[in-house]
């Protein structure tokens, strides 16, 4: 994968992440609700403490699977911000509008105070240095 398209990617691997983030505290949650049912505690038999048990096995089955695949996204996104952190202030303001925010590039030069042509210059020689 490019640099470019793992800039354009970077926003998407965002919201990936939040999802993931979002979806393991659901799991964890389903996976740790009572099993008592109105004002009572509900007694159950051998048999359906076993599906229960089943049923929490895979809650937390999936919830770890999640939790691995989360770790290598925020590990490629660290490495994503590592990559930016190398760059000047004014070309990860560049980069930032552009990729992260999803500005058009008339927009970031307006932004930047910049004409277009600047921006897009700039933006190919970030690229470049990025690549190294």
């Amino acid at each position: 994968m490019t640099i470019k398209e793992r800039l354009r990617d970077y926003k998407a691997l965002c919201d990936d992440i939040r999802s993931m983030e979002d979806e393991i505290g659901r799991l964890y949650y389903k996976a740790t609700l009572p099993t008592f049912q109105g004002d009572g505690v509900h007694v159950q038999s051998s048999k359906q403490m076993d599906v229960m048990g089943d049923i929490v096995a895979a809650y937390l089955d999936e919830a770890e699977r999640l939790a691995e695949k989360l770790q290598r996204r925020k590990r490629e996104q660290e490495d994503i911000e590592k990559l930016i952190g190398t760059l000047t202030s004014r070309e990860r303001r560049l980069i930032r509008l552009r990729y992260f925010e999803g500005i058009s590039w008339e927009r970031v030069a307006v932004e930047m105070d910049y004409s277009i042509h600047w921006v897009w210059k700039k933006h190919g020689e970030i690229l470049e240095k990025l690549k190294v």
